[in-house]
Order: C-alpha cells, then structure tokens, then sequence
C-alpha cells in the first residue's frame, strides 16, 4: 500500500474459532472511527473502519459548513444590485414543460456515508444540500423532485426509478466524500463515460453499480444536448 498515506499493510487471520483478528499498521499517527452497519440489499455485515490524520478535529470542514461559520463569511460580502441580477430563467422544451430536476442526496438510514472526526455523518450533510439546492432551483422555475426527504435508505435501483419515474431531464445525486487532507475544498463533478470505463476500478463500479440499473429498454433521461435551453 504504497500510495496510502495511513495504512502500511493489513494482516488478518482466525484468533479463535470465532474470532477473526485484523491488523493494521499504520505510517502515521491516527484517530479512528469504527462502526458496525447491518445487512442490506446487496450488502451483509460490515464494520467500517475511517482513519483521520491528528489534528482535524480543530479543522473539519462539513461541521463548519453546517454550522454557519462559512454563510457568515459569505454574508459579510457585498450584496449584489439586484438591477444587475440577470439570471436566466428556465426556458420550456418541446412538450412545453419546464425542466424537470431530480436531486439525489446520497446514503441515508443505516448508510451514514462518510463520518468527519467531529461525528457528522455525510447522510445528514448531502439531504441539507439539496433541500436549500431544492428551494433556489424552484425559484428559478424548475420543477425539482428530490429521491428521498427524510433519513431514509433508498436502494440504488429505487433512486433510478424514481428519476424515471417523473421523466426527469437531470438526475443530480449528492454526496460530500472524505479526503486524507483537512485542507481539501472544492467540488467535484463526476459524468457517465458513454464509452465506457477505462481502469479495473471503474470498470469494476460500472458492473455491481452501473450496469444493473440497466434494462434491455433503457436510456439515459437526457443528453445534454437535449436539456431545454433557458432564457431570459
């Protein structure tokens, strides 16, 4: 394990008849959390090990991003002319329709995602953003629809259909990963390669993950060469 920037190696054997022993050793000092999440769906018993680096306890970006400390920064910005607000509004398509957006915050129920050193659970994290993603699209004019509203695990399966399910032209699902550094920000963006995956990993995900969404009849919701323009 040569790229990680925790783990050296990983040894595991039988202690007891019962008992599975596993080691880990680690190239730095760590904090750990360990939780325990029970069979579903596809999955069976897992224990979830996520190892921080020292020293992000005093630094934990989602916990700051929940509590405000980031909207009142942005709140001691110059407001903008609300003459010069020219934002476009959503135009209609060919049905006449407005745009239809489905929002996929990711986990939730059981699945707590991802888990910062202060114990905030990514689930909680990502169904925050798109119930105030929600309220500023539908300001706009869009019609947002949203898989799940409450902290609730939905299966992937039931998330696809559910998009289909209101002819949505964008499917947007949410999540708000973990990082080895306290110092990452930004976003990131990741689209379905039509030409399909490029290394053992992807093509790995696109087969347990991708692959049985699929039926024999099915096509994406929208290209975005098909999304209805907007206007002013």
């Amino acid at each position: 394990m040569a790229d990680d920037p925790f783990i050296r190696s990983i040894r595991a054997g039988q202690n007891t008849p019962t008992t599975v022993r596993l080691v880990i050793d680690l190239k730095q000092p760590t904090h750990a959390q360990v939780f325990a999440l029970p069979p579903v769906g596809g999955f069976k018993d897992r224990l979830v090990v996520d190892l921080y680096p020292h020293g992000m306890d005093a630094d934990d970006p989602m916990m700051a991003l929940l509590n405000g400390s980031l909207n009142k920064t942005l709140r001691g910005s110059p407001e903008a002319d609300p003459a010069q607000n020219t934002t476009p509004r959503p135009g209609r398509g060919k049905n006449g329709r407005r745009p239809v957006i489905m929002l996929d915050p990711g986990h939730g129920g059981e699945d707590p995602g991802a888990v910062s050193p202060g114990g905030l659970q990514e689930k909680h994290v990502v169904l925050s953003i798109a119930r105030e993603t929600k309220k500023q699209l539908e300001a706009l004019g869009y019609n947002v629809f949203m898989t799940r509203n409450e902290d609730v695990f939905i299966p992937l399966g039931v998330r696809v259909a559910k998009g289909r399910a209101r002819r949505a032209d964008v499917f947007v699902s949410i999540h708000a990963d973990a990082f080895t550094s306290p110092s990452a920000r930004g976003t990131g963006v990741y689209m379905l390669n039509t030409k399909g995956a490029t290394s053992s990993a992807a093509k790995f995900l696109e087969q347990t993950q991708i692959m049985p969404t699929r039926s024999a009849a099915y096509r994406p919701a929208a290209t975005a060469t098909s999304i209805p323009p907007c206007s002013t």
